[in-house]
């Protein structure tokens, strides 16, 4: 028998409406705004580099908004973002960090290879990737019969598994046989 009062399909959700959703969010990004060092009189204070000094970064992430919506990880929100009524919401709100990743690197607020690593959360790649469009004929050239019998039985030689002893006797022949003509008047 089913138990009254209960949501049907376990725990009720944290957020129910898309205008909630937005709400939470914005109230999230309000709350990581980077704090400069300021002068007596608030000016902001600048670097020998000539960039503003970060007294606190306060950088939005993906997993803090998480914390902050009351999941109990980020791939909660990403289960939620599946959902119609929240899906605009989400994804704007991972465009907003990441385009904070992306300004902070570009200002330097952050070190590139911090940047790169939390880009690549977005999908972002550091690999080159190279299409080739046409074709590609193989071409051969064609072996002297000596070199093809050569082939042949350094072929047969692996297929035993006596290549390298093979190789190792043939070289000491070989070297065997200069000597033996060196010595010769």
């Amino acid at each position: 028998m089913k138990e009254t009062g209960k949501h049907p399909g376990g725990r009720p959700p944290i957020i129910s409406t898309p205008e909630e959703m937005e709400q939470k969010i914005e109230e999230y990004f309000d709350t990581r705004k980077t704090e400069y060092a300021t002068d007596e009189e608030g000016n902001v204070l600048t670097g020998t580099n000539g960039h503003p000094i970060v007294r606190s970064l306060n950088a939005p992430s993906v997993t803090g908004l998480a914390l902050f919506l009351g999941y109990a990880d980020r791939h909660s929100l990403y289960d939620n973002e599946k959902k119609e009524k929240f899906s605009h919401a989400i994804k704007a709100a991972r465009a907003k960090v990441e385009e904070w990743i992306y300004q902070s690197l570009m200002s330097k607020s952050i070190t590139p290879s911090v940047g790169i690593f939390m880009l690549k959360q977005f999908g972002y790649s550091d690999k080159q990737e190279i299409k080739h469009t046409g074709t590609i004929t193989p071409t051969s050239i064609p072996l002297t019969p000596e070199e093809e019998e050569h082939f042949r039985k350094n072929i047969e030689l692996a297929r035993r598994g006596t290549f390298y002893e093979d190789m190792k006797k043939q070289l000491e022949e070989e070297k065997e046989k200069d000597n033996d003509t060196s010595t010769m008047p």
